[in-house]
């Protein structure tokens, strides 16, 4: 999972690829855009999870993301074809993101599947932490070992070789240990939890429970049913059982996932409000992520290359742990998206800030945490919310579709940021584009303002969609609950057979 995040780290090697190929701005962002739109194209690799399991995706990301690297490796060795060949990259980053989210989606739907849905925030918050830590410890191992100190117009003697065989390695080692590990392992139903209570209603007729009293049924096996209405006053050893049927009977009316996927998904409008969301987010937070370095060399910052990007990765892995298990905390009494809507407002706060003083470094500081912090949480939380309303079993189908409309929005925002900067800025000798000073990004930024203030709008629609179906749930709870209790003051045990 770290290595397949390790895409993302394109932003530490970005100025050593502009200057060593000789790209325009707008072409090294196509470049990195590239990757981002082969790790997005994610429903073949959510299939191929599902359906064959993590072992065999995990050899699928082997072969392409080894092959990719070789690839990128040897480009290094013939600049001078690749100088006027550079549309080749696009084509070797593009297989090298495909083959990562392989890896991705192996990690990601065997470990949902192997935990309890009770920790699903969790779990799928400390995958994705590992996904940003991943570009982090890549981005530091770079500027450790890689860069040299060539960090003042001389990017391109920076050791790129190097650091392309180097990933191929840790890409292989990595898919070699999934091959190796990602079996299937569910965990076994919990006696008197939520699985075991809808095996009660689906496979059988009422069962009793020895710590929640009667719950009620219906058989399917022999069409009849039994309905076990308990009528007799409570005495002191009666108030624990009771406080657990009451418990029971809550759960039970707690509506079940409904699996959903293709024009049942599309028709269903949680979904768009959770879609869009993602698409202008992650978007716009590639933009901001990927350009970290171009800021800092347009404000003559370049020696905090390093520390700036891997502080961009560091809070995203942070945020994600943190999130997922914080919702997890609270899911019964707050809604993970509200989590989500309050990200995106403090995002669109900074990025409006940043219009005017992008060009300080403090400021950039917060930019980097305030939108990292915002990017762990989408990533964290958007996964969770949508396994939650539409289910797992076209998880990795769902998820994977939701990936590659977030591949053309990155790719969008990132044509826009590179246009824009190739507008404002000036043709070096050897063609390349240098732009310095705040007026190079102010269009940019006012666009991904806008872009995040739309999700903020997309989420509280999400938002109060969630809260009506919570008040909904409660009042039926609520007056489920009154009738046991009413029924409870009559002093009696009244056994009723049905039929059906």
């Amino acid at each position: 999972m770290g290595f397949a995040g390790s895409i993302y780290a394109f932003n530490a090697y970005q100025l050593a690829v502009k200057q060593t190929f000789d790209l325009q701005q707008s072409q090294v962002d196509l470049v990195a855009s590239m990757g981002n739109i082969g790790i997005s194209v994610g429903f073949p690799a959510g299939y191929c999870a599902e359906r064959f399991g993590g072992r065999v995706a995990s050899f699928v990301a082997l072969i392409l993301t080894v092959g990719s690297f070789t690839l990128i490796w040897s480009t290094t060795h013939m600049v001078a074809f690749y100088v006027h060949s550079y549309w080749l990259l696009y084509i070797y980053f593009l297989l090298a993101g495909f083959g990562a989210i392989f890896s991705y989606m192996a990690a990601m739907i065997t470990n949902i599947n192997n935990f309890s849905k009770k920790h699903r925030g969790t779990v799928i918050g400390i995958l994705d932490a590992s996904f940003s830590g991943g570009p982090a410890a890549v981005s530091a191992i770079y500027g450790a070992f890689f860069m040299n100190g060539h960090t003042h117009g001389d990017e391109d003697k920076q050791d790129l070789p190097g650091f392309f065989l180097f990933s191929a390695i840790g890409f292989g080692v990595a898919s070699i240990l999934g091959v190796l590990t990602l079996g299937n392992f569910p965990p076994e139903t919990e006696i008197g939890g939520e699985d075991h209570m809808r095996s009660g209603f689906k496979d059988g007729g009422g069962k009793e429970d020895d710590r929640c009293g009667l719950i009620d049924g219906e058989g399917k096996g022999d069409d009849k049913s039994l309905s076990w209405q308990l009528k007799r006053p409570e005495t002191a050893d009666d108030e624990p059982e009771s406080k657990l049927s009451l418990k029971a009977e809550a759960k039970s009316t707690e509506p079940e996932t409904v699996d959903k996927t293709g024009l049942a998904l599309l028709r269903d409008w949680d979904f768009h409000y959770l879609f869009w969301n993602f698409i202008f987010c992650a978007g716009l937070q590639l933009m901001v992520q990927a350009n970290l370095t171009s800021y800092l060399q347009s404000f003559h910052f370049e020696k905090f290359s390093t520390i700036i990007t891997t502080l961009s990765f560091a809070i995203g892995t942070v945020s994600k742990f943190i999130i997922g298990f914080v919702t997890d905390l609270l899911v019964n009494r707050v809604p993970r998206v509200l989590f989500l809507l309050i990200a995106n407002i403090m995002q669109t706060g900074i990025l409006i800030i940043s219009i005017f003083y992008a060009d300080q470094f403090y400021w950039l500081v917060i930019m980097t945490l305030g939108v990292g912090l915002a990017n762990g949480t989408l990533y964290c939380l958007t996964p969770t919310i949508l396994s939650e309303l539409f289910g797992v079993k076209y998880f990795g189908l769902n998820w994977g579709c939701i990936l590659m409309g977030n591949g053309f929005g990155g790719l969008g925002a990132q044509y826009l940021f590179g246009a824009i900067y190739d507008y404002y800025g000036y043709r070096t000798a050897d063609g390349e584009t240098e732009c310095y000073g705040l007026h190079c990004f102010q269009l940019s930024f006012v666009l991904v303002a806008v872009l995040s203030g739309c999700a903020s709008l997309f989420n509280a629609a999400l938002l109060e969609r969630s809260c009506r179906r919570r008040s909904h749930r409660h009042l039926a709870v609520t007056k489920s609950n009154s009738e046991n209790i009413s029924a409870e003051g009559h002093g009696q045990i009244q056994y009723t057979p049905k039929t059906t």
